[in-house]
Parts: C-alpha cells; structure tokens; sequence
C-alpha cells in the first residue's frame, strides 16, 4: 500500500478503510459467537437457548481439526507437497 500511495491515494484510503471495517466485524462476531450476546433477559423469555454440552459428533468434529492443525504444524511438510505443484505452475506463467 506504501507503494501505490503516490499515485492512487484513495484507493490507500479505501483499503485502509475495509481493512479496519473487517478486523471490527471480524471481532465483533468472535465475540458473539464465543462469549454470546449480554441481553440475558432473552435467554430468560427463551428465544435463545442456554448453552448445553457439546454432542459426541461435534467434539469429533473439533478434534479432528485441531488434530489437523496440530499435525500441519508440526509438520508443514504434508500440506506444503499438495500446495507446491500449484505454486510452481503459477510462477511459470507471470512475465
């Protein structure tokens, strides 16, 4: 962005602008989704639902992703062979 500020300032701006607009939308639903919303009178009248303990598939479905995430990790080696083809075949093509 340091780059095309000389010559496209608004588009700096505009970036800049959509940058911090994600990050705060971003923030915003990792909080709702984690910690839920402070309106406790709504939980109370029941249109939502107070937390209940996860089922056997979705702790299945969460282990296996942090399973994943660890082994990819620790060992990059496994993703980095599917992703490399792809790579190579990309800085072939750029003049």
């Amino acid at each position: 962005m340091i780059g095309v500020w000389k010559t496209f300032p608004i588009a700096v701006w505009t970036t800049g602008l959509g940058m911090v607009l994600v990050a705060a939308f971003t923030l915003r639903a990792l909080k709702k989704s984690f910690f839920g919303d402070d309106r406790v009178a709504s939980v109370r009248s029941g249109a939502i639902a107070p937390n209940e303990p996860a089922t056997v598939p979705e702790k299945l479905g969460a282990g296996l992703l942090i399973f994943a995430t660890v082994a990819v990790g620790l060992y990059p080696k496994l993703l980095l062979d599917r992703i490399m083809p792809a790579v190579e075949t990309i800085r072939f093509l750029q003049p």
